[in-house]
């Protein structure tokens, strides 16, 4: 059954995979706080969600709409259900996509305009990765390069836009913060293609999990798992102790790794758990970085 166009792109969009965007926009937010006292409740935060989500459902719309154009997503295989589903037309996913682009470029051209070249290339290089992950000439998704792109898209280049919106120019103290959440993010794109590794193989798709087979597949995912609590555990000592908060999360990370297991139907939305640890690990390290003076105070320590 066919939805309206705005509640189907809504669903085709995938809401539950926002958190890629607004975790590390939320997060170098609070660290610019922090450092600069800059507020969270202005214009400029809230056109650094809005162009994030945006964007990023502009590529899941694409993704979405070119995955089934190739026939990559087929009705009996696909994990992606959207379109083969009919909850959204191809035509409409695709009218979808280019509105969300629009408006988050209409947005992001005040601040184009009135800082300097950095943000320009920043911007430019994340909407040609969202849109090229899986559109020709590149599909990068398809080649597998997949990975770098996101990690890159969700990482630096996010975090480093956001620091231009709200401070004016790149504060390089927020990009050591781009590994462990980049780690989990990468974790949602990996678990979404370890379920898909039969039905990329048949279409002559060539992702990281694909290439490796799914045991392999398993020891990156748990790598990419425990090395975000690895990283944000180290980075409790040389950052910000806050940053340790995140361990409440390791549970739920330990039970989406033991659970990978092939032809589980477990493993249908273990993409979706994965953002669902993405966005308990991301409250948590948000909290603990704008908790941590205190934390530290009650500590007797300098961080």
């Amino acid at each position: 059954m066919i939805m309206h166009p705005i509640a189907g792109g809504i669903i085709a969009a995938r809401p539950w995979s926002w958190t890629a965007a607004v975790v590390p926009i939320i997060l170098t937010g609070v660290l610019l706080k922090k450092e600069s006292g800059i507020s969270l409740l202005s214009y400029d935060f809230g056109a650094a969600l809005a162009i994030g989500v945006l964007v990023q459902a502009a590529a899941n719309l694409t993704n979405s709409y070119l995955d089934w154009k190739k026939g990559v997503d087929k009705k009996e295989t696909a994990g992606d259900r959207a379109i083969v589903d009919g909850l959204i037309t191809p035509v409409n996913a695709i009218l979808v996509s280019i509105i969300c682009y629009g408006i988050s470029i209409l947005l992001a051209f005040p601040y184009l305009v009135k800082h300097g070249a950095s943000v320009k290339w920043i911007f430019a290089a994340g909407m040609l990765l969202s849109f090229f992950y899986t559109a020709n000439p590149f599909s990068l998704k398809y080649l597998c390069l997949g990975d770098v792109a996101i990690f890159l898209a969700f990482g630096p280049l996010l975090m480093g836009f956001t620091s231009v919106l709200l401070a004016g120019d790149l504060r390089t103290s927020v990009l050591p913060y781009t590994l462990p959440v980049g780690l989990l993010t990468e974790a949602i794109l990996h678990a979404n293609n370890m379920r898909d590794i039969k039905s990329d193989t048949r279409a002559g798709i060539y992702t990281l999990a694909s290439v490796v087979g799914f045991g392999p597949a398993k020891v990156l995912y748990a790598f990419m798992v425990f090395g975000a609590f690895l990283v944000a555990l180290a980075m409790a000592v040389t950052h910000s102790l806050g940053c340790a908060l995140v361990l409440p999360a390791l549970p739920l990370g330990v039970r989406n790794i033991a659970d990978l297991q092939p032809h589980s139907p477990k493993m249908k939305n273990m993409d979706e758990r994965t953002a669902q640890l993405h966005l308990l690990y991301g409250a948590l390290l948000i909290a603990g970085v704008a908790g941590s003076d205190r934390l530290a105070a009650l500590l007797g320590t300098a961080h």
